[in-house]
C-alpha cells in the first residue's frame, strides 16, 4: 500500500514573542562536508513552538499547529526551496516581512489512531504503512 503525500500551504507570522521569528525551526538534509550534494538539498522542519503558557494571537496558533516537525518545504512565497540550504532560506525569510507563506509536503510522520472496542482502554498509533510505532 502506498500513501501520498500531504500538501499543505501554510501563512506563518513574525512576532515578538518568538524572538522576531516564526516559530519553526528549520533543518537540511545538506552533507557540509561534501558541496556537491547542495543541489540535492531538502529542506525540512526540525520543531514547532509549542509553549502555551506564551499568550500569542488567535490566528498564530492555528497556523503553527498544522506544521509538524519532518513536514518538508517545499516552497516559500511561491518559490521553490529546492537545492536551497538553510542558511539561503533564513536569508529570504528575513526579506519577506512579517507574513510568510510555505508550501509543505507531510512525509510518513502522520499517524492514525486506533481505538478498541472493548472496555480496554489501549490505545494503539501506527502509520501509514502499517507499522506499530
Amino acid at each position: 500500500m502506498t500513501t501520498t503525500p500531504i500538501i499543505k500551504v501554510v501563512d506563518l507570522y513574525r512576532h515578538e514573542l518568538l524572538n522576531d521569528s516564526f516559530g519553526v525551526e528549520w533543518m537540511d538534509d545538506n552533507d557540509e562536508n561534501n558541496p556537491t550534494n547542495a543541489k540535492y538539498s531538502v529542506i525540512s522542519i526540525r520543531s514547532v513552538f509549542n509553549n502555551h503558557n506564551v499568550h500569542l494571537p488567535t490566528h498564530i496558533w492555528r497556523s503553527l499547529s498544522k506544521v509538524l516537525p519532518g513536514d518538508i518545504v517545499v516552497e516559500l512565497n511561491g518559490v521553490s526551496t529546492a537545492g536551497q540550504t538553510v542558511a539561503e532560506l533564513e536569508k529570504n525569510l528575513k526579506l519577506s516581512g512579517n507574513r510568510i507563506r510555505i508550501r509543505l509536503k507531510s512525509g510518513m510522520t502522520s499517524f492514525i489512531c486506533e481505538l478498541p472496542l472493548g472496555n480496554d482502554s489501549h490505545v494503539e498509533a501506527k502509520n501509514r504503512t502499517g507499522l506499530k510505532a
